[in-house]
């Protein structure tokens, strides 16, 4: 191989190698740009932050006569009182009442029960959402029982209130008016509490 031979082929060999190095600046510099315009890592979003809260549904049911209020007959049998009812549920803003007709007047319906009936209504169900644990509601109940035309000194309009316990599930609870299991009456209620997320 003359002179000149070796000249050119080196040359050759230095271009070659010049080309190659130049391909390698070129990918390195328009490596940081390879993902394209916008597709640029974004940072991750945060999460939703969530809050547990408590919904309740409350149905009142019956109520129990545990005492009439009124003495045996002459033959030791039980006998009927004649009780009126009312009761409010509230809590949060909201109140509901119920009742029976003209309550705790002469003229209003009574109801003749003895020990270990019941006043029979239909259920109705009282519902609050978004509520957190210690929120209060409370069940009032009231009684009257009447004598002829006066009421019964033990069950003249008397009345009793308990707030519902916050308890997850069903419970059935009652609210209890009367001192004695003698002229006594109680509500007979269920107390559905649950519990779901909601987003902030």
């Amino acid at each position: 191989m003359t002179s000149i031979q070796q000249t050119i082929s080196r040359i050759l060999s230095q271009l070659r190698n010049l080309s190659i190095l130049l391909l390698v600046l070129t990918l390195t510099a328009c490596g940081d740009s390879l993902t394209g315009p916008g597709m640029e890592d974004t940072p991750d979003e945060p999460e939703p932050e969530l809050t547990t809260v408590y919904d309740l549904n409350l149905t009142t049911r019956y109520i129990e006569v545990r005492g009439s209020c009124d003495a045996a007959d002459v033959f030791g049998n039980p006998t009927h009182g004649e009780f009126q009812y009312r009761y409010e549920i509230s809590g949060k803003g909201e109140r509901h009442t119920r009742q029976s007709d003209n309550y705790n007047s002469r003229f209003g319906k009574t109801y003749n029960r003895k020990s270990g009936e019941n006043i029979n209504f239909a259920n109705r169900t009282y519902t609050w959402r978004t509520l957190d644990r210690t929120a209060r509601i409370d069940v009032k109940l009231f009684g009257a029982e009447w004598d002829g035309v006066t009421r019964d000194n033990r069950m003249e309009n008397r009345s009793g209130s308990k707030t519902v316990p916050f308890a997850l599930g069903k419970k059935t609870r009652t609210v209890i008016i009367g001192s004695t299991s003698s002229c006594q009456i109680r509500l007979y209620y269920d107390a559905e509490w649950t519990e779901r997320l909601v987003q902030d």
